[in-house]
């Protein structure tokens, strides 16, 4: 009895370490093509939403994000994103390859910037266009920082559902609403 327990058991460990096995590679696979399509776009569209509930899209360029897909977007104070985002924090970022077959969204908080500090630390712009779009640096200058509640992608072999083409995401909140 005592040798079919630990058969049993073995076996139940065996299954739950092979599960875990194929999540990590999973996740690994995600991150990495994500990563990917990251490095393929120079730009990427920032998605905000105006004070009539609609939805705006600007062209942006963007600094390479952290390993929790935090990225950071330079603009002026007076803007009409820092509006929106001031209005409503939550954004879109989105990222198409250059393929034209993949992309990632990265669905999440925005929150806005103007320490010297933060901009010293993620100040991505060459110095010859940052003093031509912002003359009077820092003073004219303001990060966005997007903190993201989920990742969406589709592309360089990861494949949407079948049923509904919805894509492949991962969840860095899962308690949150857009992951539920």
């Amino acid at each position: 009895m005592r040798v079919k327990k630990l058969i049993i058991s073995l076996f139940i460990l065996g299954v739950f370490s092979a599960s875990a096995e194929v999540l990590i590679t999973y996740e690994q696979k995600f991150e990495s093509a994500a990563q990917s399509i990251i490095q393929d776009s120079e730009y990427g569209s920032l998605v905000s939403i105006d004070k009539h509930g609609f939805p705006k899209s600007r062209t942006v360029k963007f600094s390479q994000p952290n390993e929790d897909f935090v990225i950071w977007i330079a603009t002026k104070p007076n803007t009409r994103k820092v509006s929106e985002i001031n209005a409503n924090p939550k954004v879109q970022f989105h990222f198409i390859a250059d393929d034209y077959k993949s992309y990632l969204s990265i669905i999440g908080k925005a929150s806005l910037h103007s320490e010297l500090e933060t901009i010293h630390q993620h100040d991505f712009f060459e110095p010859k266009l940052r003093k031509k779009l912002w003359p009077d640096f820092p003073k004219d200058y303001v990060l966005i920082r997007i903190e993201p509640i989920r990742v969406e992608m589709l592309g360089r072999k990861i494949y949407p559902s079948r049923v509904n083409w919805k894509p492949q995401h991962l969840c860095l909140q899962s308690n949150h609403d857009v992951c539920r």
